[in-house]
């Protein structure tokens, strides 16, 4: 995104840059933070971040939800609806049903992936292929997966990256690697400590015989409410190379039966 200004003194343009950087420096220093992030650790972060998002013992209390929402593209004939079922302490499954194609399914359960679609094989190609790109149901579920994570495993290890923006807001990053796998880079909010944007990487293949390429999903995180006691966002933007998505989460329901057959 690019802003312009035209035809005003460079004078004034060099002071209220000057202003705005102070300021927004100023913000981040009186809770402590420096220019780099330094004067916060990782750690700390994580706690604030957990009490942001409603506490441990809030997490504890949570042994299943059920979220409901719309997603939506570019092209308002490719939108679909997104279910995902979460039961503590680590099944999830997202159904993803689009518009007069068919249904899709992704996730975990007891170790084991789950993949599936109805029909078998779904006739993508009655979406036009920019359309469909988007529309990938593994990063809804890196998602909507890490907002219900309350710790992170000693054998990951998290790193400062310090100070950006994102939506014109201050952010502090931490970089998650793990033993095995893609690194994930995590951005939350100065003040609120509410997680607000999410980079990782996603291998993906055009055909089934094909070169694996790697591509970077950007997510954003927006409009947080309380429910259950968990400060959740409702609507996740998600930007790949191919185009943006934007799940718009339109209920949530927490300790709820699901049924077994879900997780199949």
């Amino acid at each position: 995104m690019s802003y312009a200004l035209a035809n005003v003194s460079k004078l004034t343009i060099f002071i209220l840059c000057v202003v705005v950087v102070l300021a927004d420096s100023a913000s981040a220093q009186a809770k402590g933070i420096g220019a780099a992030g330094n004067g916060i650790t990782p750690a700390a972060m994580l706690e604030r971040n957990l009490a942001a998002t409603g506490g441990s013992e809030a997490f504890q209390r949570l042994q299943s939800m059920v979220v409901r929402g719309e997603l939506g593209l570019s092209n308002p004939r490719s939108s679909a609806s997104v279910n995902y079922f979460y039961e503590a302490p680590s099944s999830h499954v997202v159904q993803l049903r689009i518009n007069r194609i068919g249904t899709l399914w992704a996730g975990g359960h007891e170790g084991k992936t789950i993949s599936r679609s109805v029909p078998e094989r779904l006739d993508l190609m009655r979406m036009d292929n920019t359309e469909m790109e988007p529309l990938n149901i593994w990063a809804i579920l890196i998602d909507l997966n890490n907002l219900l994570k309350s710790q992170v495993s000693d054998k990951i290890k998290v790193e400062l990256l310090g100070r950006t923006e994102v939506d014109g807001r201050c952010a502090l990053g931490l970089r998650f690697t793990p033993p095995r796998g893609y690194r994930v880079m995590r951005f939350y909010d100065c003040e609120t400590f509410l997680l607000v944007r999410m980079d990782w990487v996603e291998r993906i293949r055009r055909f089934k015989d094909g070169p694996e390429t790697e591509q970077v999903v950007r997510s954003y995180f927006t409009d947080y409410k309380e429910s259950f006691g968990l400060k959740l966002p409702r609507v996740i933007r998600i930007s790949r190379p191919q185009g943006e998505s934007e799940l718009k989460l339109s209920k949530i329901e927490a300790n709820v039966k699901i049924d077994d057959s879900v997780f199949q």
